[in-house]
């Protein structure tokens, strides 16, 4: 199953979001694409450590 959205919602999203990723694209600007990187690199690990810890107490 795909779920499809209209024009109109598609409107309504970027009316919403469009602020917020101009606002996110000036507070990230003030950090040096390095350190965002290990940053990312930092979020990325957590979230596999997470979902390990949810799969292992699933069994």
């Amino acid at each position: 199953m795909t779920v499809h959205s209209s024009a109109h919602v598609q409107d309504l999203a970027d009316e919403f979001f469009g602020p917020l990723a101009v606002r996110l694209d000036a507070m990230m600007a003030k950090y040096p694409p390095e350190l965002l990187s290990r940053f990312e690199e930092f979020l990325v690990d957590l979230h596999s450590t997470m979902n390990e810890h949810l799969e292992q107490d699933n069994r």
